[in-house]
């Protein structure tokens, strides 16, 4: 009776969280260029207005469907943002920093190959 639900394992009261990311992972819907140009611009509007996060910086950014968008990580200690398998190899041709993709070389070197430890992570 419940095949059409969507189910939650635990309840999260939200009244103590400032700001939240919403995954839309393709798992309940497919979503087209549209409403992913909707969810980024709508998104930026809210990281500006109640995140208070610098309106020219954020504002000038446009979206762009080509940018990685699905599957990232972020590693805090080099500023890089990359696609990283369950096995924690990185995909080497998908690392940036900021919009700019790095050269394989330098991540690798950076990170002594392309797998990190899960000590690192």
């Amino acid at each position: 009776q419940h095949a059409q639900s969507v189910h939650a394992n635990a309840d999260t009261n939200l009244a103590h969280i400032d700001m939240y990311g919403f995954d839309y992972d393709y798992t309940l819907a497919s979503y087209n260029d549209n409403v992913q140009r909707l969810i980024y611009d709508e998104a930026r509007k809210f990281l500006v207005g109640p995140g208070n996060y610098p309106a020219d910086m954020l504002m000038s950014f446009e979206y762009d469907k080509n940018f990685a968008i699905r599957g990232l990580h972020f590693d805090k200690r080099t500023g890089y943002l990359m696609k990283m398998d369950q096995f924690c190899k990185i995909q080497l041709d998908s690392v940036f920093m900021g919009r700019t993709r790095q050269p394989a070389r330098t991540v690798a070197d950076t990170y002594n190959g392309s797998r990190l430890s899960t000590s690192y992570i």
